[in-house]
């Protein structure tokens, strides 16, 4: 059962961190991309990365895996 995390989802992908001053991020189609992308424990701490680049926080239990 999945607990409350959160990550960001950006058009087709999901956020996997910061690289020196780009975004990266890999495609939702990709195999392992949900358990690759970047978890966040709490909806504000999510919101803060999203606001950078304009990314949607999503709670991971409102995906279809």
């Amino acid at each position: 059962m999945l607990g409350n995390e959160f990550v960001i989802k950006i058009n087709n992908g999901y956020f996997t961190g910061f690289e020196d001053t780009k975004v990266t991020y890999i495609l939702d189609n990709q195999p392992y991309a949900y358990a690759i992308a970047m978890h966040y424990d709490t909806k504000e701490e999510a919101k803060k990365d999203a606001d950078v680049f304009g990314g949607q926080v999503v709670d991971v239990r409102d995906l279809e895996l």
